[in-house]
């Protein structure tokens, strides 16, 4: 890999997690972030007894609410401000 290449995948990546800071910074993207999470199994187990591909797409589910997370680079913060909306409504 040369440096020209490495330089383009380092300004795709500024890009796309400015992009999905900007769209999960927005009121609409706080409701989806929110309904991800729960929908996700970010807070509850993926684990199902006796069913090892249900636990494998659960989980599979939980790393893209992860990954969203990580990409939109919310600070502590935000993430217990999510945690804390999402108790309220339980």
């Amino acid at each position: 890999m040369n440096v020209k290449q490495i330089a383009d995948i380092a300004r795709d990546r500024l890009v796309t997690e400015g992009a999905y800071r900007r769209v999960f910074d927005s009121p609409d993207g706080k409701v989806i972030l929110r309904h991800l999470a729960r929908e996700c199994f970010l807070y509850k187990s993926t684990f199902v007894a006796g069913d090892d591909s249900q636990t494998a797409m659960n989980e599979g589910s939980r790393r893209v609410v992860l990954s969203i997370l990580r990409k939109a680079n919310l600070d502590q913060k935000q993430l217990l401000d999510l945690i804390e909306s999402e108790l309220q409504n339980a």
